[in-house]
């Protein structure tokens, strides 16, 4: 199968839109990494081909096909033959088709409207083992997590509970805040700050400020991260094959620029969600336990899955 190194990525595409199928076989020929094997018109033909052939690294599943509609052919496709990653492609980001589609087992989607960069680009990480979506699709299948439901119940529950002064230290704890800086900004000691902290951390049922900061979030208070005039912001999110969000996760990034900034090691919270400050934008390889995962342009929000 093409996840193994120097290996061709085998590619079919099940595609109705003859011109659109005819354009992405032709850029795929082009690649020499990849090779398209076959491509159909109508999911019904494919379900055939992959119970007598599975040798298919990457489907390309158009969302809107005739008939067999492509959510309705996936779930068959992964029983016949459950290597096969696939990719739904979609003429319309429609949010709630492609977040069923993802909860079945797709590695991602890509828009019709992609660049030729772009859909090279995707179907190699996907078959790396990447899942490729986005940031709003990535925190609906967290809403799907027991621990979240939790923390948002445990938000609801205790966030009224606390004090206006645990409010506001709260508030610019999510913003980045230093103890010191939240003394001096509310006019109190560090040890009243260490104490109102305490005593937040005690009714949230958390041990750190992210958890603090994370169920304030989701249980509504308008809570921001400090965005500096010469400081950018990536939101990463890390999964396993299973889509559970992984903790604990170290990873930093190296640019491409003449600066070469190497950004600080960010570690993942419990959601699986690590945020990574840097003054650089454009081209940077994520690092993870020292193997480059992938290239990406920064500033951006992304889920890996590792």
């Amino acid at each position: 199968m093409g996840d193994e190194e120097n290996l061709i990525i085998s590619v079919a595409i099940v595609e109705d839109d003859y011109n659109y199928r005819t354009s992405i076989k032709e850029l795929i020929s082009l690649s020499s990494e990849m090779v398209c094997s076959v491509d159909f018109n109508n999911a019904e033909d494919c379900i055939t081909y992959l119970k007598a052939n599975q040798s298919i690294d990457v489907l390309l599943l158009d969302i809107g096909l005739p008939r067999m509609s492509g959510l309705e052919a996936i779930s068959e496709i992964r029983q016949i033959s459950s290597g096969t990653k696939i990719l739904i492609l979609t003429g319309q980001e429609n949010e709630e088709n492609i977040y069923k589609a993802i909860k079945m087992g797709v590695r991602g989607y890509l828009p019709k409207t992609a660049s030729s960069f772009e859909i090279i680009n995707t179907i190699e990480r996907v078959n790396r083992g990447h899942i490729i979506y986005s940031i709003d699709i990535a925190l609906n299948i967290l809403k799907d997590f027991d621990d979240i439901n939790r923390a948002t119940s445990i938000g609801n529950r205790y966030l009224p509970t606390l004090t206006k002064r645990e409010h506001e230290v709260l508030t610019m704890l999510g913003k980045g805040s230093s103890n010191k800086k939240i003394a001096e900004e509310l006019f109190i000691s560090i040890n009243s700050v260490e104490s109102h902290l305490t005593k937040i951390y005690k009714k949230l049922q958390v041990t750190n400020r992210i958890g603090a900061v994370d169920i304030a979030r989701e249980a509504g208070m308008m809570i921001e991260i400090n965005d500096s005039e010469n400081e950018f912001l990536t939101t990463v999110f890390f999964f396993n094959q299973k889509g559970k969000p992984l903790r604990d996760i170290e990873f930093y990034f190296e640019f491409e620029s003449d600066k070469n900034e190497v950004t600080k090691t960010s570690i993942t919270d419990r959601h699986g969600k690590g945020i990574s400050k840097h003054k650089s934008r454009g081209k940077a390889c994520l690092i993870v336990d020292n193997m480059k995962i992938g290239k990406y342009t920064l500033p951006a929000e992304f889920a890996v899955m590792l």
